[in-house]
């Protein structure tokens, strides 16, 4: 138990709670006509679309589960598959790589878990594994610290992240609409990307860049990210038609000038190079365009930096689905349609890396973007009701120096 500059006390995950593994069910375990209960994966935790498998045997008392239940996952892909969580879909099985959370009486449960969140990247960078796949053992893990003020003000930090949460997640619904609303309009007036029904021009995306390259991942890694400096755009950050700011990073000013090919200028686009593919989520080939000030970001080597030539960078200002939008709205149709050739998948891995040179890009006359998209069209109206992507949530950390 230690006390910072500021006499906010911090303990250790052990000392404030027990943390107990699922069961190691093998696939003879599940039952093949779905009775019993479910099994909780981590990807029944992370997505909760995904389907179960379940159990119609014994176990320990410790392996099961009900409602209200906190679960953390401590193994597998990092920035989707750990974190903590809480169950709320009824009894079930635990299985392996999930630990139980039995928290004592001096924490708030929910303050808990977004303490524990909160601290995902140090949990990550003490893990054992490759690249894709990692986990943390659990006496590291145990000794990672958390600040525990006192009960009361854990509860209404948790409360006030709480409506944080809800305000996010309303935001995340607006956006998705607001795609949707774009993805139409788009397909409306140009056609499908794709088929290209209207036959227009078509070009490679090298042929109308000035640059196309990977980003730069610092030397040292996740190590040498500071609390504030240059913005530093990882994959995670890069969404349909949007630059998402809720896990960015930063990086110092030496480090940004030792990386000068991948700093950003206005209106510079960028794309996921590698990623999940054909999910509903699909992290491969996201696009959005950059509008900050010149050389005030950088981005990392997940990413494609894309600076369009004059004559159709200009056109992106005004038109703003129509020279990146393309990327994005194909995902729809399936990756693997529409970058035909430029993907690299292995050994039906679901993961892929797309080349960006080779993307085809489509060219409309300048007429038809204003005819579909200068009439005060619902775009406009959309962002007059604020569905801005960029919202400021309180930090847990921020809230408990407000306290103080």
């Amino acid at each position: 138990m230690n006390t910072n500059k500021n006499q906010i006390k911090t303990v250790k995950l052990g000392e404030v709670a027990e943390f107990v593994n699922g069961y190691p069910f093998k696939p003879t375990d599940w039952h093949p006509d779905e009775q019993g209960l479910p099994i909780i994966r981590i990807q029944n935790l992370n997505n909760e679309t995904k389907p179960f498998n379940y159990f119609l045997g014994k176990v320990p008392g410790k392996y099961y589960v009900d409602d209200g239940a906190l679960l953390f996952s401590w193994s597998g892909t990092p920035g989707t598959s750990f974190g903590a969580f809480f169950w709320n879909r009824g009894p079930a099985v635990v299985n392996q790589h999930i630990f139980r959370v039995i928290w004592g009486d001096k924490v708030d449960p929910n303050y808990f878990r977004y303490a524990m969140n909160s601290t995902l990247d140090h949990i990550i960078s003490q893990a054992h594994g490759g690249v894709g796949l990692k986990h943390i053992t659990k006496g590291k893990l145990l000794d990672v610290e958390i600040p525990l003020p006192p009960l009361p003000e854990q509860k209404r930090i948790a409360e006030i992240l709480d409506l944080a949460d809800e305000a996010r997640r309303k935001r995340r619904e607006n956006l998705t609409l607001y795609d949707d609303l774009i993805r139409s309009l788009f397909l409306q007036t140009f056609g499908d990307p794709v088929s290209n029904p209207m036959a227009w021009e078509v070009k490679k995306l090298k042929d109308m860049s000035t640059k196309i390259l990977s980003g730069n991942t610092p030397l040292g890694g996740r190590k040498v990210y500071v609390d504030e400096g240059v913005t530093f755009f990882r994959s995670q950050n890069v969404w349909k038609n949007r630059l998402v700011m809720d896990d960015i990073a930063y990086i110092d000013g030496k480090t940004h000038s030792g990386m000068s090919k991948s700093s950003l200028k206005n209106k510079d686009i960028l794309m996921t190079k590698t990623g999940r593919i054909n999910t509903e989520n699909s992290s491969l080939g996201r696009a959005a365009m950059f509008t900050g000030e010149d050389d005030s970001a950088n981005v990392n080597g997940h990413v494609y930096l894309i600076r369009l030539k004059v004559e159709h960078n200009t056109r992106t200002d005004r038109h703003y689905p129509l020279a990146w939008e393309q990327i994005p709205v194909c995902e729809m149709k399936g990756l693997l349609v529409h970058f035909s050739g430029s993907i690299t998948v292995r050994d039906n891995n679901p993961f892929g890396f797309v080349s960006a040179r080779g993307v085809d890009i489509f060219i409309s006359p300048p007429q038809v973007d204003e005819e579909g998209f200068e009439d005060g069209s619902a775009v406009q109206g959309w962002a007059l009701k604020g569905l801005k992507p960029h919202s400021t949530i309180p930090s847990w950390k921020a809230l408990i120096i407000e306290h103080e």
